[in-house]
């Protein structure tokens, strides 16, 4: 699942500003009116292991749905943001963030792992949430968007079965199962 919204405010930024943004966001805990529905309570229930990335967001999810973090690893973190300073007009944080993924995309890594680092450590923690739902059969694994949707589609390709994309927004998620014939 996706974690829970971030406690940062909504502002106007300039890119020089972003890195900062960034860092801000990453050690940022949880709204206090960021909850998740009854469904998300109902699907964690049960999880014999509760795997979270190392930034608070994650974390801090884990701990609203009343779970206590099994294993807690920075490979889970999110797929960084190439950011650069240049002059710039101040733009919301949602659309730098927006613009500079593009970047990625297409290659320009400035003070960011690059777009394939990023899909071998997709590929790691795949190879790790694996291991753990072998382990302990039914686990609950709070992430982020875009690491998110490299993980299900990894699952997918190794004949998991489950929605192609997890969901985006805060606290959405997806089943995967492994299912043999």
């Amino acid at each position: 699942m996706r974690h829970g919204k971030p406690n940062m405010p909504r502002q106007l930024i300039r890119s020089v500003q972003f890195g900062e943004w960034i860092e801000n966001y990453n050690i940022a805990h949880l709204c206090e009116t960021s909850s998740p529905s009854d469904e998300v309570f109902a699907i964690s229930a049960g999880a014999n292991a509760v795997i979270c990335s190392s930034l608070q967001r994650s974390t801090d999810s884990a701990l609203r749905l009343g779970l206590q973090p099994t294993i807690t690893d920075s490979i889970f973190r999110e797929m960084e943001m190439p950011h650069w300073s240049f002059v710039s007009p101040p733009l919301p944080a949602k659309v730098w963030s927006f613009l500079f993924r593009l970047c990625w995309f297409a290659g320009l890594t400035s003070h960011a792992e690059s777009f394939k680092d990023a899909k071998v450590r997709a590929s790691n923690a795949t190879k790790q949430l694996i291991k753990h739902a072998q382990d302990h059969q039914k686990i609950i694994f709070v992430g982020h968007g875009m690491l998110n949707r490299f993980i299900a589609k990894a699952l997918l390709q190794d004949g998991w079965v489950g929605p192609k994309h997890p969901g985006g927004k805060y606290w959405e998620f997806g089943i995967y199962n492994y299912e043999t014939n």
